[in-house]
Formats: C-alpha cells, sequence, structure tokens
C-alpha cells in the first residue's frame, strides 16, 4: 500500500495529491521579502547562512521561500543595524556618548576609524587619554586612526560621493587584512555647512553608505549630527538613511529599510 505524507499546502488534482509548485526567488525578490539589501541576501548565501540554488548558463542565485523562512529562524530577519545616525546638542553630550564607545573599541583589541571636523583633535586625544587610552600607542599600532574632514569628505577642496566610498572600502579592507574583526567607524557631519562644491550630494551618499555597511558586518559606522547646527530638513533626511537613530542614552528604528 503506497503512503502519501501531505503538508497544507498539498492538493488534490485529477486523481492524485500534487504538491504546490516550489517557489523560487531572485536575489531582488529575496530581498524585497526579507526588507533587507540585496548585498545583505549575497552574503548570507556567500556565508552558508541562506540555501541558494544556481540556475542557467550564468549560475544566477535563487532562493527558495521556504529556506528563507527556515533562514530567519537561524539569524534572525535583519542583522543589526550597523549605520547608525546620532544627534547631540552640545560637544559635552556628543562626547559623553562618542569617547566611552572608542575606549570601549580600542581596550577590547578593535580599530577605530575617526573623521573630525568640527571637534578639535586635543580635545578627543585627551578625553581618550582622560580614560585610560595610551592614545600615541594607540596611533602607532594602527588601532585609532584619526583623520580631518578635508582628507576625506572634502579633499581638493570639495565633495567626491565615489572617492569617499573608495576611502571607506579601502579602509575596511585594510582593518580586514590587519586582523581586526569589529572596526568602529565615525564622522562628524558639520563638514556640510561649508558649502563647499558637492556637499550637495551628502544625504544621497548617506543612502548610498548602506551598501557598505551590508557588505562590511565587521564595521559599525556612526555619523553625527549636531541638533544646534544642521537644519530641520537635513535632520529629517539623515532619519530617513540610516536604520537606527541614536538620541541622548536612547536609540530608535530610522526609516531606512522599514518600508516595502
Amino acid at each position: 500500500m503506497a503512503v502519501c505524507l501531505l503538508d497544507n499546502n498539498s492538493k488534490y488534482s485529477g486523481g492524485y495529491y500534487m504538491a504546490d509548485t516550489p517557489k523560487f526567488l531572485t536575489t531582488a525578490e529575496a530581498a524585497k521579502f526579507l526588507k533587507v539589501s540585496e548585498a545583505s541576501i549575497r552574503r548570507w548565501s556567500n556565508q552558508g547562512k541562506l540555501k541558494c540554488y544556481r540556475i542557467g548558463g550564468r549560475a544566477e542565485r535563487r532562493f527558495l521561500e521556504s529556506d528563507i523562512l527556515i533562514g530567519i529562524e537561524k539569524f534572525g530577519e535583519k542583522e543589526e543595524p550597523n549605520h547608525i545616525s546620532f544627534f547631540f546638542r552640545s560637544e559635552k553630550d556628543q562626547l559623553d556618548t562618542v569617547i566611552p564607545i572608542l575606549v570601549d573599541y580600542l581596550k577590547n583589541g578593535h580599530r577605530v576609524l575617526y573623521i573630525r571636523d568640527s571637534t578639535e583633535e586635543g580635545k578627543l586625544y585627551l578625553s581618550l587619554e582622560e580614560q585610560g587610552i595610551n592614545v600615541k600607542k594607540s596611533l602607532e599600532k594602527g588601532s585609532l586612526k584619526l583623520f580631518d574632514s578635508s582628507e576625506v569628505y572634502l579633499k581638493d577642496g570639495h565633495f567626491d560621493m565615489d572617492r569617499v566610498f573608495t576611502f571607506w572600502e579601502d579602509a575596511l579592507q585594510e582593518s580586514l587584512r590587519m586582523g581586526y574583526s569589529k572596526i568602529f567607524c565615525s564622522g562628524e557631519m558639520t563638514w556640510y555647512l561649508t558649502q563647499l562644491p558637492g556637499v550637495e550630494k551628502m544625504m544621497e551618499y548617506e543612502d548610498k553608505l548602506n551598501l557598505i555597511t551590508d557588505k562590511y558586518p565587521q564595521a559599525t559606522v556612526v555619523c553625527q549630527y549636531d541638533l544646534n547646527r544642521l537644519s530641520g530638513s537635513i535632520i529629517i533626511e539623515a532619519v530617513l538613511s540610516h536604520p537606527l537613530v541614536l538620541l541622548g542614552n536612547r536609540s530608535y528604528q530610522g526609516f531606512y529599510g522599514s518600508a516595502g
């Protein structure tokens, strides 16, 4: 006697029980299904967290919807956001939040990449020294790298989005080659106020930076916004372009990736 095991989705047709045709999704469809970027889907596939099937002469990825649902149980619907907008009202509030994070990373053998704009270099170093960090040793070792906004965001007197992306790619690749498993990256965003050529693309840059943070889960990128100096429209756009918002000692879900 033949035994047929059925699930709730099986159908009876023409005297035969027939299972539903498996539903395959493209990379883009899988990303939309999970509300993440396509880069996250490819990374999870490469890491073996999400099973994929290769089809056609170009060996394109396809994903079973059922495998995605199983995968959610393994790694959660979304990874912890690693692109964060931080809003502060005074330099004291800024340093009271940022310095402990830098100290924690450095004391635990991780790397810090920091792009300063309005905060004086000496004040940053002094704040770290007061928390027990040997700044000279950290700089020599390379675990701490401090840049000026004119070296990165506004090099040659203008903002070039592609050049800044290349900077991050190179810096993060270097960090991984050096053996760092966690990298804290932060930039002070008041350089926007210079009105130099290209700065009007800052929010387009922030939006596309999510592709970099998806590609490098080892990195946490915090973009710092001074509420007293930047306009309300910029603040709103910053919330829209980040998956996580930090205000004081509280965090809130941003709007990036929350729709669709």
